[in-house]
């Protein structure tokens, strides 16, 4: 879908951007592009990729910060819930549409919470794992850059991948769920949760 948004000195954005030919189920990234209308009409003139459009979590009290694990709800059919990294997008944590209220109980539960966020962690950190590599260019949308300053600036997890022995690597990974866990109390909050059952 494309939508005019006027011109660099007339921005013309319409107000209600309606996109009815998209995919809802999965996650949605613009392109952003300029062009010539003037000297050689059609020529590109700059591009941005991968833009995130802002989500009601964006607009609760988290003016500036996105999610690096958006939260996404789709019939799973028998799966209760699983991870899916797409090429040129991050890593999303899917939740199965046939539980009701399932995406609801998730961020209400920390014993939910618990339970699943240390596994899809453990997936995604095998993954960057696995394929990373520091992208030379600026322009491309690199979800492992985003989950490398979370483990460093958020859980405070050194160490550099490509200098990591294949041993060192499991080790990383288990450090770097270890101190999440941490990070959100998990484990006081799942026994929290079973004592009052």
């Amino acid at each position: 879908m494309r939508f005019d948004c006027g011109t660099i000195e007339a921005l013309k954005v319409p107000e209600i951007l309606v996109l009815s030919e998209v995919d809802r189920s999965g996650s949605v990234l613009f392109r952003l592009k300029v062009v010539d209308n003037d000297e050689e009409p059609g020529r590109l003139l700059g591009s941005a990729e991968g833009i995130r459009p802002r989500s009601e979590e964006d607009k609760e009290g988290n003016e500036g910060r996105r999610s690096i694990l958006p939260v996404r709800s789709i019939d799973l059919r028998h799966d209760v819930w699983k991870v899916e990294i797409e090429y040129g997008d991050g890593p999303k944590l899917i939740l199965n549409t046939r539980i009701p209220d399932f995406r609801y109980k998730f961020y209400e539960s920390g014993m939910m919470q618990g339970i699943i966020l240390p596994a899809a962690l453990r997936f995604i950190l095998q993954e960057l794992v696995r394929s990373y590599e520091v992208s030379d260019d600026d322009d491309e949308f690199d979800w492992k850059e985003d989950w490398m300053t979370y483990c460093q600036d958020e859980l405070q997890v050194t160490g550099d991948l490509q200098e990591i022995s294949e041993a060192g690597k499991k080790d990383w990974i288990d450090d770097v769920v270890m101190r999440f866990c941490e990070k959100f109390r998990f484990v006081e909050k799942v026994r929290k949760k079973l004592e009052g059952m």
